[in-house]
């Protein structure tokens, strides 16, 4: 039944009206894709994933407390959360609960550095220090993963499902490679 309307005069009639294309309902490919990719991400979500978060190597506490974060809120959702770190932070991490695969600090490396000669003068040359000291350091931390077969290993047995790294840690391209 439809109601149509004609020089003020209403007509009832229970002829169904052809549907034009301007009448149909028609989605756009791109809102199709949107609800079907919303619809993976509900199942993906919905069951538990193993998730490998690696902390910034030289282990800055402000970097770590992040991590420590976003672990918390994956392990509330049922995810097992997985750090990688350098044997030196083990046990502020498991402390918190999380499984650790850890790798040898460098030998070479005196444990945390202190960086705040760098800040006292902030200088061009000062910011040039910085980077050097810095890339050694990464240099120390990426030879010491890198030369650690037992934590190649591991992770690979782990079968990770997703890997969550510090933006600031340049040796993930390094781990990332290991975990294909």
């Amino acid at each position: 039944l439809f109601e149509t309307k004609e020089e003020g005069r209403i007509f009832h009639s229970e002829k169904k009206l052809p549907q034009t294309t301007k009448q149909r309902s028609i989605q756009p490919f791109s809102m199709k894709l949107a609800k079907f990719t919303l619809i993976l991400l509900f199942c993906w979500m919905a069951t538990s994933h193993k998730i490998l978060v690696y902390p910034w190597s030289p282990g800055l506490t402000s970097h770590l407390l992040d991590m420590f974060r976003m672990a918390s809120l994956l392990s509330d959702a049922g995810h097992e959360v997985i750090f990688l770190s350098v044997s030196d932070l083990t046990e502020q991490i498991q402390k918190r609960g999380y499984r650790v695969i850890a790798f040898p600090r460098p030998r070479e490396s005196n444990g945390y550095f202190d960086m705040t000669e760098f800040y006292i003068e902030p200088s061009f040359a000062t910011n040039v220090k910085l980077i050097l000291f810095m890339r050694n350091k990464y240099r120390l931390y990426c030879d010491a993963f890198l030369s650690h077969n037992e934590t190649h290993q591991r992770l690979k047995e782990e079968q990770f499902d997703l890997f969550i790294f510090d933006n600031g840690e340049i040796c993930s391209t390094f781990v990332d490679a290991v975990l294909q």
